[in-house]
């Protein structure tokens, strides 16, 4: 997994291919299925099969296409050999279609990379917050206990962080979606990021 410039990236396996491929060519059957493109205001998505929950599966793409081995387009390391694409190759496609990316951003492939806040761990399957959103988080909840009065700019500032920490820790998610007398005891909550 890498991101760039807000933009991830997953790569496959070269060994797996042909087994991706096959789920891929299954998704694509279930979105024509289930009524394919779908648009809810000015998002577009695709609908796969039912969800228990009466939701659906929902994909970025028709996943019509077969993805493809890129691995002998050019000269790579042994590491980078063992996946279907790298580095380069995004950069090459990139550079036909005119996208540019802000290369300070480029995160290298990686099986844990920040993404979104959040530090995502591909082998353990741990999503947990960066140590400075962390370290910010904690600071804006002590000076918030510090004062007896707070107007409503730094309550939905504090609200916004601890909603996006609720993502990682989901204990404390039932306090902040009910009312916002209980803020006080997601505090609490939160004090233990990881």
């Amino acid at each position: 997994m890498k991101w760039v410039d807000n933009h991830i990236f997953f790569r496959v396996p070269r060994t797996l291919l042909p087994e991706y491929n096959a789920r891929h060519a299954n998704w694509h059957r279930e979105i024509c299925s289930h009524g394919g493109h779908r648009q809810n205001g000015s998002r577009l998505w695709y609908g796969g099969k039912d969800l228990p929950n009466g939701s659906s599966e929902e994909f970025n793409e028709d996943c019509s296409t077969v993805l493809q081995d890129l691995a002998d387009a050019f000269p790579r390391s042994l590491k980078d050999r063992e996946f279907t694409y790298t580095d380069a190759d995004i950069d090459v496609v990139s550079a036909r279609l005119g996208i540019q990316w802000e290369a300070s951003k480029s995160v290298p492939f990686m099986t844990e990379v920040p993404y979104l806040g959040f530090q995502w761990n591909l082998h353990t399957h741990v999503v947990s917050l960066l140590e400075d959103k962390r370290t910010k988080y904690l600071a804006a909840i002590v000076e918030w206990e510090g004062r007896c009065t707070h107007n409503l700019l730094k309550t939905q500032k504090l609200y916004g962080k601890l909603l996006h920490a609720s993502l990682v820790v989901p204990a404390g998610h039932a306090y902040i979606r009910k009312t916002p007398h209980l803020l006080f005891h997601a505090f609490h909550a939160f004090s233990c990021f990881s």
